[in-house]
């Protein structure tokens, strides 16, 4: 299984409310329900893949996140690529190597060096196009039972807590003898 294609694939935040959501489609080949992704084209960077493959199967355009450095959760199944991941701001938050089964691209098993990006839909309430799976809104909390491979669970939940603003500092502690107002919460 040494053959190896380049993919991307990205994990949709949207706010409704307070709250923050994750994007998935329902894909009929693959089964169950999962992020958005596909192949790296010729030419196109992962960055590229990414925003293509998120309008055409869900109809939304996203804004990708540039990646903060969050490291893979240790229950993630996938081992790194060994490929850094780019610092800029079109860059994925994880290069993972990952185990695919026969597709149109190739016959046999294989693997996807996949790139995983974060990205948010600024406006989930408005028009979009038609879409090429079906697709829907979940909480952080719908995860645990989602008919999904286990990866898509475990950076939902780290995508969708991230921008929460579970990530925030603690307040600051009070000193000793005298009243201290704690710190406000970075926003998310």
């Amino acid at each position: 299984m040494d053959t190896r294609h380049r993919t991307a694939s990205v994990y949709l935040c949207a706010r409704f409310g307070a709250a923050w959501r994750m994007g998935v489609v329902a894909h009929s080949r693959l089964g169950g329900e999962m992020a958005p992704g596909g192949h790296v084209k010729p030419g196109e960077s992962p960055a590229q893949t990414a925003l293509r493959e998120c309008f055409k199967e869900t109809g939304y355009r996203a804004r990708l996140l540039p990646p903060i450095g969050l490291p893979l959760p240790a229950d993630y199944p996938h081992p790194v690529s060994g490929q850094v991941a780019d610092s800029s701001n079109a860059g994925p938050w994880w290069v993972v190597i990952m185990p695919a089964t026969a597709d149109s691209r190739h016959a046999d098993q294989h693997l996807h060096v996949d790139h995983i990006h974060v990205a948010v839909i600024d406006r989930p309430y408005g028009p979009r196009t038609s879409s090429e799976h079906p697709f829907r809104w979940i909480t952080a909390d719908d995860l645990a039972g989602l008919d999904t491979p286990a990866d898509t669970r475990i950076l939902g939940r780290v995508s969708v807590r991230h921008r929460a603003g579970r990530r925030r500092r603690p307040a600051a502690p009070s000193t000793a003898g005298r009243d201290a107002a704690p710190r406000a919460a970075a926003p998310p």
